[in-house]
């Protein structure tokens, strides 16, 4: 057998290398979509113990343009002997929070959910909201990173072997 040439071995490490790059990057944007998506699960969950109070309706309002046009809460409530306000509509995606709501006008009461051991924290939906999307998302990112990964590794055997070579022999004896 004869040893691939140190260009075409050079550009077959290059690829592999490429490729497992591009295999990490989406693996780790799923950890990333896919533990965000389970962190907003696990608080909507804790959130159930939460005091159920009745907030003021402080500003309702669409916020960009088009397609990209979105909706903006703020509501007010008192806890204890302080006030406090929030814009947090449920956890996740807050945009699909406003499918279980009816938003009064502004200065009237909404339901909200305060966490009695930080009170600045509440919600007006106890759901994480649009969570299920991210999880598959993420999960979906991760399978593609390890296909993309496994992939790279393959690819790199079978141009080694073409040339000749194995990719224990490729790099002076180096394993992949």
């Amino acid at each position: 057998m004869r040893k691939p040439g140190r260009k075409a071995s050079e550009l077959a490490q290059r690829d592999k290398v490429a490729g497992l790059l591009a295999a990490a990057a989406l693996i780790a944007l799923g950890l990333l979509f896919a533990v965000s998506a389970a962190l907003a699960m696990i608080k909507a969950q804790q959130s159930n113990s939460w005091i159920a109070l009745d907030a003021v309706l402080l500003d309702d309002r669409m916020e960009g343009a088009g397609t990209r046009e979105y909706r903006i809460v703020k509501y007010g409530y008192e806890f204890g002997e302080k006030s406090y306000s929030s814009r947090k509509v449920c956890f996740g995606m807050s945009a699909s929070g406003f499918d279980y709501l009816q938003i009064p006008k502004v200065g009237g009461s909404i339901r909200a959910y305060v966490n009695p051991s930080s009170p600045s924290e509440s919600v007006l939906v106890r759901s994480s909201c649009g969570s299920w999307i991210f999880l598959a998302v993420g999960s979906g990112l991760i399978l593609l990173g390890l296909l993309v990964g496994a992939l790279s590794i393959k690819g790199y055997r079978q141009r080694l072997s073409a040339l000749g070579g194995s990719p224990a022999t490729a790099h002076g004896g180096r394993p992949l």
